[in-house]
């Protein structure tokens, strides 16, 4: 499903011009943003991964969500999450962005790898 910045924008509360900086590459979400997310049932994982689906459910008329069968293990991140001070948050949303940009530089050097082995 896919959701116009507009609409996402609005289903978060935020101003359209933040939502478009949080969708940029090297922007730091902060927890109390991360919490807007989950609560209209937006996949963290896929939020600070991309792993995975978007949502977690259907999005209702209304603009709200319907959560369904969230994945065990997800739902137990998302409690413990929910259990930090914002500090502890934050330190996760941290460490989760580094993960993200090792696997990314995993991903271009094993493409360059592939490229190399072509050529040789």
């Amino acid at each position: 499903m896919e959701l116009s910045q507009n609409k996402m924008a609005k289903l978060l509360g935020m101003p359209l011009r933040t939502y478009q900086r949080l969708e940029q590459e090297n922007v730091d979400i902060k927890s109390s943003v991360i919490n807007k997310y989950a609560k209209i049932g937006v996949n963290i994982n896929w939020l600070l991964t991309g792993d995975g689906p978007m949502f977690h459910g259907e999005v209702k008329q209304g603009g709200g969500i319907e959560i369904q069968n969230l994945n065990p293990r997800t739902e137990k991140v998302l409690k413990m999450f929910e259990m930090l001070d914002e500090e502890g948050k934050d330190d996760v949303l941290k460490y989760i962005e580094k993960i993200k940009q090792l696997k990314k530089m995993q991903k271009k050097i094993k493409e360059l790898e592939e490229k190399i082995a072509k050529v040789g």
